[in-house]
């Protein structure tokens, strides 16, 4: 499940980094708006990450010697 959640926080962002090999594509990110974008892109892939850590975490079993 960490490979899983690791891979969805990546993808976006190696899409991105092909894209900006393309200057009309590039161009669309240098602005003020393109910032926002990009910073609401990382916010999101951040807490998305996160949920899917916690989804994925195993329960702790009970101890059965104590």
């Amino acid at each position: 499940m960490i490979v899983a959640a690791r891979l969805a926080f990546a993808t976006p962002w190696l899409v991105l980094l092909l894209l900006s090999f393309r200057p009309e594509a590039a161009a669309a990110y240098r602005g003020g708006g393109g910032a926002v974008v990009i910073a609401a892109g990382a916010a999101l892939a951040t807490i998305g990450y996160r949920v899917m850590l916690a989804i994925g975490r195993l329960p702790a079993e009970p101890r059965v010697l104590r």
